[in-house]
């Protein structure tokens, strides 16, 4: 049955009565493989094959790993290549991404052509826990629902445009990797997906944004709840999608779920928080104008669907920015970003900045507080959604000048502590790249670079340069007694408790 199914995958002229004759109508192209017999993703430490590269060397890598490991109470034990040689592949080169999922570490296994293997590794060992293998060609997402994993396989049977598509989300148990059920929706999760004790939100019936304006209407998008693990359907609403010029080619606008908290979730008719540059500020594409009729963000209740709140008026020019959860009680705060005109610079009118007022909204649409903040993005090119402003447990952190940092207490908005400009510096520190440990955040930037306490900004230099040393991307906690450390060259590395 299985060479059954990956033929039929493979011809997608009878890839219908292939299917059709394995009697599988939920989950197509997703098989559980042994994962002992699959090959493995990572190696000890000091063993793994990375790909060369000319201007860095992995002996002084590694002596970099290993003193920043030091300086944290930890070994490095185990090596996870950022891109390997997986033996059910016949050798071929994969892109690797590893993710701590509570005890143990997901791995993702991405070839050129889509998701091929989702594994869960123990982080000492390197043995795997479970593994699930992909056709060729599926394009799968995943989603974390508290024990659960959402694997979202979107399915395209003839033409993307013009053909059969839809999506099965399969659950998973995050710790055994076992089947826990599967739902089917037409179309694809344009949305993506969010996820609160409630279950799970998804949207469905995508549009075709490549196409012209005479031969599609605008009609609406679809957002399906879900439960966890059954799958099984709870509300359904249909929303709109705006026409939008944005001069880009794409002439449609639509709401985005971005985030889902306890109680509900969020649509915003805006864009993330990017600069701009010159006269015509953005939050997204360039050139983008904000939609006139609509107001920027509402809330739904995730149990029924329905409204709960409004913020803003038709117009404005408000960004959401972040959902937080480092609010008092447990409970969840939506942050928002408003916008003020472009500032153009004296000295080159096609730089500046355009100064912002913070506020943070509880769950129910009421302002906690409002601080001031500034985007700088006119003068500083290829800037990205939170490089300016980032939210790291209960700290929220922006430059509220081009080279000065603040943190503000998520909860009330109060100033914790600033890292102020330098005489010789003329760039801004790179939050989009800062990292949480052990009570601690590092904040890369231009020659220079910070590791203070979260709360009380003392520094700690010595740890800053192991930090910057070791090229660190990231750390996230495994379990109570390891990390796992991504960096940019090397892929990620598995540190344990001394």
């Amino acid at each position: 049955m299985v060479a059954g199914l990956i033929l039929g995958a493979a011809r997608p002229e009878w890839a219908a009565r292939a299917w059709d004759s394995t009697g599988i109508d939920c989950g197509r192209g997703l098989s559980q493989g042994d994962p002992h017999n699959a090959g493995s993703l990572s190696s000890s430490w000091g063993e793994a094959t990375h790909q060369p590269d000319d201007e860095l060397d992995l002996d002084e890598h590694r002596a970099h790993v290993e003193e920043l490991a030091r300086q944290l109470g930890y070994e490095p034990v185990r090596e996870i290549p950022g891109d390997a040689r997986i033996s059910s592949e016949e050798g071929r080169s994969v892109e690797v991404d590893a993710d701590a999922q509570g005890g143990l570490i997901r791995v993702d296994s991405r070839g050129e052509e889509g998701l091929h293997r989702i594994a869960a590794i123990d982080p000492s060992t390197g043995v795997p826990a479970w593994n699930w293998n992909l056709d060729t060609g599926r394009d799968a997402a995943v989603y974390e629902h508290g024990d659960h994993l959402i694997l979202a396989n979107r399915i395209v049977r003839g033409g993307f445009f013009e053909g059969d598509r839809w999506t099965d989300l399969l659950s998973l148990d995050a710790g055994t990797g076992a089947r826990q059920g599967c739902q089917r929706f037409e179309g694809f999760p344009g949305y993506g997906a969010g996820s609160t004790d409630a279950g799970l939100v998804v949207g469905t019936e995508s549009w075709n944004p490549m196409g012209d304006d005479e031969d599609q209407e605008v009609g609406e998008r679809a957002i399906q709840q879900v439960t966890v693990p059954e799958l099984s359907q709870g509300f359904s609403r249909s929303l709109p999608a705006l026409d939008h010029e944005t001069g880009d080619g794409l002439d449609r606008f639509r709401p985005q779920p971005l985030v889902t908290r306890q109680g509900g979730f969020f649509l915003t008719y805006t864009t993330s928080f990017v600069g701009g540059s010159g006269s015509a500020f953005s939050l997204g594409q360039s050139g983008t104008d904000f939609p006139s009729g609509q107001v920027p963000v509402e809330a739904f209740s995730m149990d029924t669907g329905e409204p709960l709140w409004s913020y803003g008026d038709p117009g404005d020019r408000i960004a959401f920015v972040s959902g937080v959860s480092g609010m008092p009680g447990d409970a969840s705060g939506v942050l928002v970003a408003e916008l003020g005109e472009f500032e153009p610079s004296s000295d080159d009118p096609e730089h500046g900045s355009s100064a912002v007022t913070l506020r943070m909204l509880d769950a129910q649409g009421k302002q906690l507080w409002e601080a001031p903040a500034a985007d700088t993005g006119g003068d500083f090119a290829g800037s990205s959604v939170d490089r300016y402003l980032r939210v790291l447990g209960d700290v929220v952190l922006v430059h509220t000048a081009p080279q000065v940092v603040t943190a503000l207490d998520a909860a009330t908005g109060e100033e914790l502590w600033t890292i102020d400009e330098t005489a010789d510096e003329t760039q801004p520190l790179w939050l989009n790249s800062a990292v949480a440990v052990d009570g601690k955040l590092f904040l890369p930037g231009t020659d220079r670079e910070y590791m203070v306490d979260a709360r009380t900004g003392e520094r700690s230099g010595e740890l800053a340069t192991a930090m910057a040393d070791a090229h660190v991307e990231d750390i996230s906690a495994v379990g109570e007694d390891s990390l796992l450390v991504t960096t940019r060259e090397y892929g990620s590395v598995i540190l344990q408790r001394r």
